[in-house]
């Protein structure tokens, strides 16, 4: 039993780093957000796409049940419009040269701004559901993990702290660079 849940977590870990490496929105934004204003409102970005990264992957994991199908259809046409703006936005920004370092300390406000803006982001993204539908299909039909809760959490875990390590690198390594 101890193995299964070992192996269970451990595809967890890999799957959640390696989902989280493309990059796209969530990814543009903490690279963003670290230049020019430090690693903490980056890391907040990752932490907000974390939350729905992890509900989403227990609704893949334990059964599309959980969700219905009028609350996927109520985002789902968000998605574009929110990802063009933000997309329009920061190449607005880039345009203008207008690349502005801060470097004092964060205020709450603008961790919560950029948690809210990472939870958001991810929320609305139309192929993240999918995603943990069709990746969950796939370790259950391979019989890479087991129907069973242990197992099933061990997953969910493994996820996050692998999705936690990219965003925590991510954001680091571009503040460290930053400053150099």
């Amino acid at each position: 039993m101890i193995y299964q849940v070992t192996t269970a977590f451990l595809y967890g870990l890999g799957i959640g780093f390696i989902n989280s490496i493309p990059i796209g929105p969530i990814n543009v934004s903490i690279i963003d957000t670290s230049f020019k204003r430090g690693f903490r409102q980056a890391f907040m970005i990752g932490i907000g796409a974390l939350i729905v990264d992890i509900v989403y992957c227990v609704v893949g994991i334990f059964g599309v049940s959980l969700i219905k199908d009028y609350i996927v259809e109520m985002f789902q046409p968000f998605g574009f419009p929110v990802l063009t703006l933000l997309g329009g936005r920061l190449l607005y920004k880039g345009y203008n040269n207008r690349i502005i370092q801060t470097f004092h300390p964060p205020t709450q406000k603008e961790l919560t701004k950029n948690f809210s803006l990472g939870f958001l982001i991810y929320l609305t993204n139309p192929l993240a559901i999918g995603f943990w539908i069709i990746t969950a299909g796939f370790i259950f039909s391979h019989r890479m993990i087991e129907r069973n809760l242990p197992e099933q959490l061990s997953f969910i875990l493994g996820m996050t702290i692998g999705t936690v390590a990219w965003f925590f690198s991510l954001g680091k390594i571009v503040a460290m660079k930053r400053a150099v």
